[in-house]
């Protein structure tokens, strides 16, 4: 617009909270899109979809909460399940949109969960660690688990491991705090 005083440009903000979900006060500390195009939010105690024009809340059972610190806190199986990595690290749970209900779901081992992220084929990667430092690779196919391999704390050159990424190009790669891994 202008005036005689000069011109003048009204420009809304570039990042808005949907009015929906602005009473959400937790992180959004992961999103994916599933293959009917719905966007998944994990909020930390709760799971929020968005299909494009509706939003969806649904509160995580009691006293579960998921790990904020995961980027990848989100994984979608084949069917359509989402995996969530729980806070505590022992379980995890899986959300059915069909029935709109959650399922927890023990380690492969009772191990704490560090890492988890999908497969090509729609499986999740799960590395888990024990109460030895013994680190474990699995592959949870949303009705069971696969053992791939496992090593000691000390046999592993990229430190924590922070990342799995399956790629058909490339296979396995890893990400840890001391480097990467192919």
């Amino acid at each position: 617009m202008t005036t005689s005083q000069g011109l003048a440009r009204y420009s809304p903000p570039l990042w808005r909270t949907p009015p929906e979900v602005s009473h959400l006060k937790t992180m959004a500390h992961c999103i994916v899109e599933d293959r009917q195009g719905r966007v998944w939010f994990d909020f930390y105690d709760r799971l929020v979809r968005f299909d494009g024009s509706n939003w969806k809340i649904y509160p995580l059972p009691k006293g579960q909460r998921t790990n904020p610190y995961q980027a990848r806190s989100l994984v979608l199986l084949a069917d359509g399940r989402v995996v969530l990595h729980a806070a505590e690290g022992i379980a995890f749970l899986v959300f059915n949109p069909g029935s709109e209900s959650f399922a927890s779901f023990p380690s492969p081992d009772r191990g704490s969960i560090w890492a988890m992220s999908a497969a090509v084929e729609g499986g999740v990667w799960m590395e888990t660690v024990d109460s030895a430092r013994r680190h474990r690779l699995n592959l949870f196919d949303g009705a069971g688990f696969r053992f791939i391999t496992d090593w000691e704390e000390k046999q592993w050159p990229l430190g924590a491991m922070k990342f799995i990424q399956e790629s058909k190009r490339f296979g396995l790669l890893a990400g840890g705090t001391m480097g990467l891994g192919a």
